[in-house]
């Protein structure tokens, strides 16, 4: 492994321990509804900023739109048990 390669990794690394880390004082500080909407609104701005600077089309059609609410709701990964 190349020490690019290996400084790269250790970066990953550092952001990926960071964030659960910052994740379990948040939750012990603000509570999980909190967390996960500024999460989900943090993501969701993220997302617009990098279509509009893409110059990427909207989907148009309540067809397609229902697509991908339906593929949101299959995929939302915080379900209580």
């Amino acid at each position: 492994m190349t020490p690019k390669a290996m400084a790269m990794l250790m970066l990953l690394a550092v952001i990926w321990g960071g964030s659960f880390l910052s994740n379990r004082v948040a939750l012990s500080e603000i509570g999980v509804l909190s967390v996960v909407g500024f999460r989900v609104l943090g993501g969701a701005v993220i997302l617009w900023l990098a279509i509009f600077a893409m110059g990427l089309p909207l989907p148009r059609g309540l067809y397609r739109i229902g697509q991908f609410l339906i593929m949101g709701f299959l995929a939302a990964p915080f379900r209580s048990r």
